[in-house]
C-alpha cells in the first residue's frame, strides 16, 4: 500500500525540485539583459546620438577631427573595458521595438555621403590620415549633417552568465538517483 503513493509521491517531488532548479539559475541574472542574432547575452550601458559628437569644422573651416566607428565611440564615452568583455552597439529604435535585439549596427555620417547604418566596427578612416576630412570617411559621432535626437546608437556590454550554483548541481544529482531507482523497480 505504501509504494502505491511513494512513486507518485517522488515523481511531484522529482518535477517541484527540477522547477526550482531553473529558477535559481535564472534568479541570479539581474538587469536589463538583450540578445543579437546569435543568442548572445548584453547588458545595456547607455546611448550616444551621432549628431551631439564635436562639430566637423570649426570657426576657421578646417576640419581637425578623428572618425570614430561604433566601437570607438563607446569606448571613448563609456571607457575602454575589462579584458575579456566587448561592446556591441545597436542602431534599433528600442522605444518601438519588441524585440530589443542587439542588430550591431551604428549610425554613420559620412564626409561628402549622407547618414546610414553600417557595421559596428568598419573602418571610419578610409585613407588612414586620422582625420574625418576626405570622401569616405564615416563617424559614428559627429555632428555634420544629423539632427539631435534623430540617430541614437545605443551601446551594450557583454555579461557574464553566472555559473550553475552548487544546489542546482545537488538537485540534477538526486534527480538522477530517483530515475535510476525507477529503472530498477
Amino acid at each position: 500500500m505504501k509504494r502505491k503513493y511513494l512513486n507518485p509521491a517522488l515523481i511531484l517531488l522529482i518535477l517541484f525540485v527540477t522547477s526550482l532548479a531553473g529558477k535559481a539559475y535564472a534568479g541570479l541574472i539581474v538587469g536589463e539583459h538583450y540578445t543579437d542574432a546569435s543568442g548572445t547575452a548584453w547588458e545595456y550601458v547607455g546611448s550616444y546620438d551621432l549628431a551631439q559628437g564635436p562639430g566637423w569644422q570649426d570657426v576657421n573651416r578646417e576640419a581637425e577631427l578623428k572618425p570614430y566607428n561604433g566601437l570607438e565611440a563607446a569606448e571613448l564615452l563609456f571607457g575602454v573595458l575589462d579584458a575579456g568583455n566587448e561592446y556591441a552597439i545597436s542602431s534599433n529604435v528600442f522605444r518601438e521595438s519588441e524585440t530589443y535585439e542587439v542588430n550591431h549596427l551604428a549610425w554613420y555620417d559620412g564626409v561628402i555621403s549622407y547618414i546610414h547604418e553600417k557595421s559596428e566596427s568598419l573602418a571610419a578612416d578610409k585613407h588612414n590620415d586620422g582625420l574625418y576630412n576626405v570622401e569616405g570617411d564615416f563617424s559614428a559621432y559627429i555632428s555634420d549633417r544629423g539632427v539631435v535626437g534623430e540617430h541614437i546608437n545605443h551601446v551594450f556590454k557583454t555579461v557574464d552568465l553566472p555559473e550553475p550554483s552548487t544546489l542546482m548541481i545537488f538537485i540534477l544529482a538526486l534527480a538522477g538517483l530517483a530515475a535510476r531507482r525507477f529503472k530498477l523497480s
